[in-house]
C-alpha cells in the first residue's frame, strides 16, 4: 500500500485513481481499520456488517469527501 500524501476526489498523490483502487486507514488507538473500493467520479463503496457479527450485510456508496480526513493509504489496482 502507498501512504496518502495528497488526496482529491479523483487523484491520490497526484496520480489519477482508477476504479478498483483500494483506499482506507489502518487500526489505531481503539478504532478499527477500514478499506473501501474506489468506483470512479469521486465515489467509494464499502460494506458494513450488522452490529456484533462482522458479516457484510450491505454495500454503501459514498463521496470520497466523507472520509477525506481518515484515508491514509491507497492500494492501486492492479
Amino acid at each position: 500500500a502507498e501512504p496518502i500524501i495528497s488526496l482529491t476526489a479523483t487523484d491520490a498523490n497526484g496520480i489519477a485513481m482508477q476504479p478498483g483502487d483500494l483506499l482506507g486507514w489502518p487500526p489505531s488507538s481503539g478504532v478499527s481499520g477500514h478499506v473501501m473500493i474506489y468506483l470512479g467520479n469521486g465515489q467509494v463503496a464499502d460494506s458494513h456488517g450488522s452490529s456484533g457479527t462482522g458479516n457484510a450485510v450491505g454495500v454503501t456508496t459514498w463521496h470520497i469527501s466523507k472520509y477525506h480526513d481518515r484515508i491514509k493509504f491507497i492500494k492501486r489496482y492492479p
